[in-house]
Protein backbone atom coordinates (compact mmCIF):
# COMPACT_ATOMS: atom_id res chain seq x y z
CA UNK A 1 0.00 0.00 0.00
CA UNK A 2 1.11 3.24 -0.98
CA UNK A 3 2.21 5.99 1.69
CA UNK A 4 -0.90 8.32 0.26
CA UNK A 5 -3.41 5.22 0.73
CA UNK A 6 -1.90 3.93 4.18
CA UNK A 7 -1.67 7.90 5.53
CA UNK A 8 -5.46 8.25 4.09
CA UNK A 9 -6.80 4.76 6.03
CA UNK A 10 -4.85 6.14 9.20
CA UNK A 11 -6.30 9.30 9.34
CA UNK A 12 -3.24 11.31 8.64
CA UNK A 13 -1.50 13.32 5.77
CA UNK A 14 1.19 11.42 3.82
CA UNK A 15 4.23 14.40 5.20
CA UNK A 16 2.75 13.01 8.57
CA UNK A 17 3.48 9.56 8.07
CA UNK A 18 7.09 10.10 6.87
CA UNK A 19 7.56 12.54 9.52
CA UNK A 20 6.51 9.43 11.86
CA UNK A 21 8.95 7.09 9.89
CA UNK A 22 12.07 9.42 10.11
CA UNK A 23 11.41 9.82 14.03
CA UNK A 24 11.95 5.32 13.87
CA UNK A 25 8.33 5.41 15.60
CA UNK A 26 8.20 2.94 12.60
CA UNK A 27 10.50 0.25 12.45
CA UNK A 28 11.58 -0.96 8.57
CA UNK A 29 10.83 -4.81 8.07
CA UNK A 30 7.59 -4.45 10.64
CA UNK A 31 5.76 -1.85 9.74
CA UNK A 32 6.63 -0.69 6.30
CA UNK A 33 9.42 -2.01 3.99
CA UNK A 34 11.31 -0.02 0.97
CA UNK A 35 10.05 -1.19 -2.62
CA UNK A 36 12.37 1.31 -4.27
CA UNK A 37 13.93 0.42 -7.55
CA UNK A 38 17.51 0.44 -6.81
CA UNK A 39 19.22 3.39 -8.32
CA UNK A 40 16.36 5.41 -8.92
CA UNK A 41 16.92 8.05 -6.13
CA UNK A 42 13.42 8.04 -5.24
CA UNK A 43 11.89 6.20 -1.80
CA UNK A 44 9.29 3.98 -2.42
CA UNK A 45 7.52 2.50 0.93
CA UNK A 46 5.13 -0.19 1.61
CA UNK A 47 3.01 0.22 4.71
CA UNK A 48 1.47 -2.49 7.03
CA UNK A 49 -1.17 -0.13 8.05
CA UNK A 50 -2.56 -2.51 10.82
CA UNK A 51 0.67 -2.42 12.57
CA UNK A 52 1.14 1.10 11.89
CA UNK A 53 -2.10 1.99 13.81
CA UNK A 54 -1.09 0.07 16.52
CA UNK A 55 1.84 2.11 16.92
CA UNK A 56 -0.54 5.63 16.75
CA UNK A 57 -2.63 3.91 19.58
CA UNK A 58 0.92 4.38 22.03
CA UNK A 59 0.18 7.91 23.43
CA UNK A 60 2.97 10.50 22.36
CA UNK A 61 3.87 10.70 26.12
CA UNK A 62 4.66 7.03 25.89
CA UNK A 63 6.36 6.39 22.76
CA UNK A 64 9.95 6.34 22.46
CA UNK A 65 12.04 9.64 21.35
CA UNK A 66 14.17 9.67 18.86
CA UNK A 67 16.28 12.77 17.88
CA UNK A 68 15.84 13.38 14.33
CA UNK A 69 19.14 14.44 12.56
CA UNK A 70 19.14 17.50 10.24
CA UNK A 71 19.35 15.27 7.43
CA UNK A 72 16.07 13.67 8.45
CA UNK A 73 14.00 17.17 8.73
Amino acid sequence: MTTQQAAQILGISAEQLRKLRRRQLFKVGYHYRDTSVPGSGLPRWQWHVERCGKALEVPPEKRPSQPVSPRQK
